[in-house]
């Protein structure tokens, strides 16, 4: 019947009658069905419809409800059968069997129902430890003991007890029972479990000892007084602030209505009114314990004795009581199945049946189920109490009062047991409890079993078999504390794993839980945008000299950038550019960064002057973020997806300056930041077609093939003279560079043009910084070569002129270096480089010197580095300059170009990065390296990009070993002059074969 599940059967059994088969199926529908009805549960009373005269019939309902209990037992639903003894010897006195049909309750009857009360609610529920959830938990009918326990303990005397006293002491022992309840189970488990005993405990020990061994003194000792000061603090609490810590038993009774007295005020319960709190709950105790005291009739109360007026207040007090105490009952039952935060409520799917085989007036039974229903229609209030008891028909007088309220016979609903608890509902609940009516207990449902229904059948007959399922399971069942504790485990090792994995693939930990802009690379490397903590810097790191005692590093730079990105003015607009740059390096490679310190040293210096309104007059300001490509921009591929994934999130972003490294991947990350709608400024990229190919691309610097075309061009006529091009054997893939190959490229092209006798392409080892150039030496020395395009980095200049000027074959044969690469970055007066007799070296830089505003940008760098957080540090021994190279000024002239096309595009009003990009390929400028203009910066003839050029040679004069650098010619930035047609001094086969002399002016 209802919603029996169909599992395996757990009790199986004959029904002796067919009202055995109407009782069951009536509970089972109420029971299974209380899940998704939760309706009300009514008190179920058995009874015979007629008087037997042999009280078969009677034994027959008992036997019903005894059925009842075998069969509902192992579902495992929790359930009581109490069958309290009665003196049935002892006859009821005249005086306690009024007329009215003996509903008054006299001393016996009164000291059996308040038994009963307390049996049920005290006592254990069967299937406690096997039910869908904990066992009940009962504190108001606990703190009702505590004030049984208060009165039993109290002195005895002539006189009734103080009120006050015992209340006095129920405070002392916190409103509590003498007797404490044992742990339910998930603590007694968990404490078994963790028990040194067990092989568990032990180890939990033996894992705390070790972790205790590793900590330090004084952590392990705040962890101790942390650990001990809980405790500490709760027993600090319950003795300082009662009674508002002393859980929902406590605010039930302060809070409650039934207990108002007339006269008394409003209940008060307050966090923050503890003091009237206290006499909140003191005075209610008082009441109730006078009420009792009258009710047991305890020495001179005061209400007349023996009076009719101390008779009519005893009996009040004693229906206070038992109702107080069903309250209490109800109250606990209601609170266990109510949905609590945790939702672990949810999982009790059943009411809790309470089964009594025969309940009298003698043994409290009957004034207890009376108290049930007046309680429930008191209160209107729904509890889960279903209550099944068997009454004789020579009982049933204590159950009515003078009108009886028809209900419909059982007889009609006999294979529908549904219909008659709807037909219960419907008469007795929706109007039943109006007291005009003058209607029997509306809360009874009773079922008149006639003689036929309780005929027993035939035992062996097959459709008297009946049998019982489990009680439905909800998926709330997986919901306990040992769930929630091996979830927390699990949710903690998976977060700590997680969080390694984070730390694996991200920098700066433990901010890489919200943030995951910065990338580590295979090796070890902080990859991407730094938005969180700065990135560390190497145990060398490099510094430079910006005069007056400033050092200028990572470090400082950072910090800088970062005080001036928080100190923008909220009234004013920004715009946010983003610097990318190789700012991490390979172990001892410090001097790799130097160059990209340089520019991010001038990227910042454009920022102060921009953002200075003593400055400038431009209501736009400008933030600076820092992107890192890795070592060699080696990872700028996964730069740029970061730097497009924050500018997706921060519109502010409107393009990127930098990027000064061409890698394989060079093409791939400018690609990505085209798709993104970012332009970009390279500051000291030679690669020649980035900007022919992407239209968000502007080269600032000269390209691999300018420079190869000025190199070439300045040697003069090609005569008989023979050419090598010389460079390093660089690898495969992404982490490989293309610059050697692209110089390698360019400078073959040229010195082809030019029609020198070009040699096969000779390549050197190169480990680190130092390259291998002995079997070049040997090659160049031994074939008698003239011209030698070096197509690798500055550094490796050294190497090459070394082993020229000690190998034999070149001492009476002059060589020319041409460098493909910017060797402004080296002072040559300063280093210990050795030149062979009558070598010289002609490199190109990215900007002309004597056309550089070094004065006015000078001046705005002084201002910018004149902070306390430049001095802090000691110069390292390079003691670079940041203003060599014309780093500095191509990367401010880089910011200073993307102010002013955003500042002339309406940003960051309109199109934000897409207008800027637009506005770029229009604006012009005159800026530190010259005029700035990009109208022609994707022409296909780099010439015609106006880039800023310069050419220098390096010669050593006979018998001295000092280094002269000469500049020879060069352009500045915006000029048009091509190539071919600058004055540089030539080169003669002469030259070359007498001992060199340092070049003039141009």
């Amino acid at each position: 019947m209802g919603l029996r599940q169909r599992s395996k059967d757990v009790w199986r059994g004959s029904v002796p009658s067919d009202a055995g088969a109407l009782v069951l199926d009536l509970c089972e529908e109420l029971i299974d069905g209380y899940a998704q009805r939760r309706g009300p549960m009514p008190v179920v009373v058995l009874h015979a419809a007629g008087q037997d005269p042999e009280g078969r019939h009677d034994d027959g309902v008992r036997e019903l409800v005894d059925l009842l209990h075998r069969a509902q037992k192992p579902r495992w639903l929790l359930c009581r059968s109490v069958d309290p003894p009665a003196d049935r010897g002892h006859p009821p006195e005249p005086s306690d069997t009024p007329p009215e049909g003996g509903l008054r309750l006299d001393d016996q009857t009164y000291a059996a129902t308040t038994a009963l009360v307390k049996d049920v609610s005290e006592g254990v529920w069967e299937n406690h430890n096997r039910s869908q959830y904990r066992p009940y938990r009962m504190p108001r009918s606990r703190l009702m003991a505590a004030l049984d326990q208060v009165l039993d303990e109290m002195p005895e005397s002539d006189r009734a007890p103080d009120p006050r006293a015992a209340v006095t002491r129920l405070t002392r022992r916190h409103w509590q029972p003498a007797t404490r309840p044992e742990p339910d189970g998930f603590w007694r488990q968990l404490g078994t479990m963790l028990s040194p005993a067990t092989v568990l405990g032990a180890a939990v020990v033996a894992a705390l000892g070790v972790l205790a061994a590793k900590v330090d003194a004084w952590p392990l000792a705040a962890a101790v007084l942390a650990v001990l000061s809980v405790p500490a603090v709760g027993c600090l609490i319950r003795r300082r602030l009662p009674p508002l810590w002393l859980g929902s038993g406590c605010r039930w009774f302060a809070t409650t209505t039934f207990p108002l007295m007339p006269g008394t005020t409003a209940p008060v319960w307050s966090l923050w009114h503890p003091r009237q709190s206290r006499a909140t709950l003191e005075d209610r105790a008082v009441d109730v314990i006078r009420q009792m005291l009258t009710a047991v009739g305890s020495g001179d109360t005061g209400d007349g004795g023996d009076t009719g007026c101390g008779t009519s207040a005893r009996e009040s007090a004693r229906q206070f009581c038992l109702q107080l105490r069903t309250l209490a009952l109800l109250e606990d039952l209601r609170e266990n199945h109510r949905p609590a935060w945790d939702l672990r409520h949810r999982k009790r799917t059943v009411p809790p049946l309470l089964l009594i085989p025969r309940a009298t007036r003698a043994n409290g039974a009957l004034p207890f189920v009376r108290a049930i229903s007046d309680v429930r229609s008191r209160r209107s209030e729904q509890d889960p109490l279903l209550v099944v008891a068997g009454v004789a028909h020579g009982d049933l007088a204590g159950l009515r009062e003078r009108t009886l309220l028809p209900l419909p016979s059982p007889d009609a609903y006999r294979r529908e047991p549904a219909r008659l608890y709807e037909a219960w509902v419907a008469r007795s609940l929706r109007t039943g409890q109006a007291p005009s009516l003058n209607a029997a207990l509306p809360w009874i449902l009773p079922v008149s079993l006639t003689g036929p229904l309780l005929r027993t059948n035939d035992a062996n007959a097959p459709f008297n078999e009946r049998s019982t399922y489990r009680v439905r399971r909800s998926p709330w069942l997986l919901w306990s504390r040992w769930t929630l504790a091996a979830t927390c485990v699990f949710a903690t090792t998976g977060a700590g794993v997680y969080y390694e994995s984070l730390k694996d693939r991200y920098c700066i930990a433990p901010e890489t839980v919200w943030n995951r802009d910065l990338v580590r690379t295979v090796d070890d490397q902080c990859v991407g945008v730094v938005t969180g903590r700065p990135l560390l810097e190497g145990s060398d790191p490099p510094l430079l000299d910006a005069g007056l005692g400033r050092r200028v590093g990572l470090k400082e730079l950072q910090a800088a950038i970062k005080a001036e990105n928080e100190a923008l003015d909220e009234d004013r607009k920004h715009i946010t550019l983003v610097f990318a740059g190789a700012l991490t390096t390979k172990e001892h490679e410090p001097g790799d960064a130097v160059d990209v310190l340089r520019q991010l040293a001038g990227v910042y210096v454009a920022q102060h002057l921009v953002n200075n309104p003593e400055e400038t007059n431009s209501d736009l300001q400008l933030r600076i973020l820092i992107a890192n490509g890795g070592p060699g921009m080696a990872d700028q591929k996964t730069m740029a997806t970061k730097i497009v994934e924050y500018a997706r999130w921060d519109p502010s972003v409107v393009g990127v300056v930098g990027m000064g490294i061409h890698t394989p991947d060079s093409a791939d990350a400018v690609r990505q930041l085209q798709q993104a709608g970012l332009a970009v400024i390279g500051t000291t990229n030679s690669a020649t077609g980035l900007a022919s190919t992407y239209r968000n691309y502007f080269g600032m610097a000269p390209t691999d093939q300018e420079e190869a075309s000025l190199l070439v061009n300045s040697l003069g006529t090609a005569g008989k003279r023979t050419a090598v091009v010389l460079a390093p054997a660089e690898g495969e893939g992404p982490g490989s560079s293309s610059y050697g190959n692209d110089q390698a490229k360019y400078g073959t092209l040229a010195l082809r043009a030019a029609d020198f006798t070009l040699r096969r392409r000779v390549d050197y080892e190169v480990t680190g910084t130092s390259a291998d150039m002995h079997e070049a030496a040997q090659r160049i020395c031994g074939e008698q070569i003239d011209i030698v395009y070096l197509a690798g980095r500055a550094s490796h200049v050294s190497n090459l002129m070394r082993v020229l000027r000690d190998h034999t074959g070149c001492e009476k044969h002059p060589v020319t270096v041409l460098a493909g690469d910017d060797m402004e970055k080296k002072s040559f007066e300063d280093e210990d480089i050795t030149f062979p007799d009558g070598g010289r070296l002609r490199y190109t830089s990215l900007t002309y010197d004597k056309h550089l505003r070094t004065t006015d940008l000078h001046r705005r760098a002084a201002a910018a580095f004149a902070y306390p957080l430049f001095e802090g540090r000691r110069l390292n021994d390079t003691r670079d300059a940041i203003d060599d190279g014309g780093f500095l000024a191509l990367s401010h002239d880089a910011a200073m170009a993307f102010h002013t096309a955003a500042a002339e595009a309406g940003v960051p009003g309109n199109g934000r990065a897409p207008a800027v990009l637009a506005v770029l390929h229009t604006i012009e400028f005159t800026g530190k390296v010259g005029n700035i203009s990009f109208r022609n910066a994707d022409a296909s003839n780099p010439e015609l990009r106006g880039h800023g050029i310069g050419l220098h040679e390096v010669t050593r004069t006979p018998g001295d070993s000092t280094l002269r650098d000469v500049t020879l010619c060069g352009r500045a930035a915006g000029d048009s002059t091509a190539l071919r047609k600058l004055s540089c001094p030539p080169v003669s086969p002469d030259q070359e074969q007498s001992s060199s002399s340092p070049a003039g002016s141009p």
